[in-house]
């Protein structure tokens, strides 16, 4: 409450945009700060660390989360998809640290690749290369 009070006492026009800590559900949300004006709920969907599947089964859990985006919205408010990934698998670099994972996971081989060479070249105090 209190960060949502110092931000509508400084900007009474900002919205108040809070994440769901990868929880989209209403029996969370739901209600939460009812009253409140201007409060968003930010979501972040990702399909990577689904079950491997075919390219339709993707495509299908996509489509599906708009159903949870509108009961959300029914429950709380305005919902804000504030990230979405096309990755099918977590073995994109950092997306569970660097060349590091989950236990369990990534549920199929994962191909390893060295870091790029810092934009601004490895002759930089401090690179870590």
């Amino acid at each position: 409450w209190e960060g949502y009070l110092r931000v509508k006492r400084k900007a009474p026009y900002w919205k108040f945009v809070m994440h769901d800590s990868f929880r989209l559900d209403t029996d969370i949300w739901g209600g939460f700060m009812a009253g409140c004006p201007g409060r968003v709920l930010d979501t972040h969907l990702y399909q990577a660390w689904m079950n491997p599947s075919a390219r339709e089964t993707f495509y299908e859990n996509a489509c599906s989360l708009q159903k949870n985006i509108t009961e959300m919205e029914e429950a709380f408010g305005p919902v804000v998809v504030g990230e979405w990934s096309l990755a099918t698998d977590n073995c994109a670099m950092w997306l569970n640290g660097f060349n590091d994972n989950l236990p369990g996971f990534p549920r199929l081989p994962c191909k390893y690749i060295p870091c790029t060479d810092p934009y601004m070249g490895t002759e930089q105090p401090g690179t870590p290369v």
